[in-house]
């Protein structure tokens, strides 16, 4: 130990050396964006085909998001970025059932609260002129509270649908996302406009879920959902123009996708059995599915 606090004071002086003249820099932006969550039980393991579909939307929705930069040397720093949204107005979840007996098919429609969209991302940048390397990772945490809508449900039995309409809270839903990714970008000047293109990739995400079904005078389902797999895919591009000052000003178009994400539901019931206890079955495997993709335009300002 006292070998190790001996090297970290003799390296000190070197570090705090080398990042002289090295300054945090800090990013504003004020993003519009739009979009979905799926939430998938699949059939047999594959988004084909699958026995029910629940699309959680993003309805017109306002974000602001601060990104602090901290460069240790001339060509690396890590980046923290942290965005909080808010929807300007409620969208509409569909939820549709196929081929589940009794039921031939099924669709509801309710009024879908984005309840919260928190999004943080850690990255690390190594700079190679014009180009630069990314390796980070992204936690987004999101939820939607369901209410009231209609329903029209088909069995096998009868030629006619029935039609039912419903009120109060009726389904919440949560999702949250771990993804790691490798990305890059390319700085080129063009007629005095910096222009940004940027890609993030990542072979392999983790999305939690929760959806809490809510019955009148009866127990609330909920089923728990750990998906893994898929793909991670972010695409960006960037104009920014200076202001002649330590500011500059900027567009930035953006749209992200994660894709495939298979693994397994646990379904719980808030009854008690005889021992007090939870009833709980045990998980089916590769029956759940999770999906996302956002679109969004920014307004940056960079120190």
């Amino acid at each position: 130990m006292l070998r190790l606090l001996a090297v970290v004071a003799l390296l000190f002086p070197v570090l705090a050396t080398a990042q002289t003249g090295f300054h945090p820099q800090t990013t504003t932006e004020l993003t519009f964006v739009t979009g979905q969550a799926y939430e998938l039980v699949l059939r047999n393991g594959s988004y084909v085909d699958p026995i029910s579909r629940l699309i959680w939307p993003i309805p017109p929705s306002v974000a602001a998001e601060m990104t602090t930069k901290l460069p240790w040397t001339s060509w690396t720093a890590t980046t923290f970025a942290l965005q909080g949204l808010a929807p300007l107005l409620p969208g509409t979840m569909i939820d549709e059932d196929w081929k589940a007996p009794p039921i031939k098919y099924a669709r509801s429609e309710q009024v879908a609260l984005l309840t919260a969209h928190w999004t943080a991302r850690l990255e690390q940048e190594l700079s190679l002129g014009p180009l630069t390397l990314q390796a980070g990772g992204l936690y987004r945490w999101t939820s939607w509270d369901g209410w009231g809508g209609t329903g029209s449900y088909l069995d096998y039995s009868s030629p006619v649908p029935l039609e039912v309409q419903f009120s109060g809270l009726l389904i919440s839903y949560r999702q949250l996302w771990l993804i790691p990714y490798l990305g890059g970008s390319w700085k080129l000047n063009l007629l005095g406009v910096q222009l940004t293109p940027s890609v993030r990739l990542g072979p392999w995400s983790w999305c939690f879920d929760a959806d809490n079904h809510f019955y009148a005078q009866g127990p609330t389902k909920t089923f728990l959902d750990s998906t893994w797999g898929g793909v991670y895919a972010q695409g960006s591009l960037e104009a920014l123009f200076s202001t002649g000052n330590s500011w500059a000003w900027g567009l930035r178009v953006a749209g992200e996708l994660n894709y495939g994400t298979v693994g397994d539901t646990w379904e719980t019931y808030s009854i008690m059995d005889s021992l007090g206890n939870n009833h709980t079955f045990l998980p089916e495997p590769n029956v759940a599915g999770s999906w996302y993709y956002e679109a969004s335009v920014s307004i940056v300002m960079k120190s």
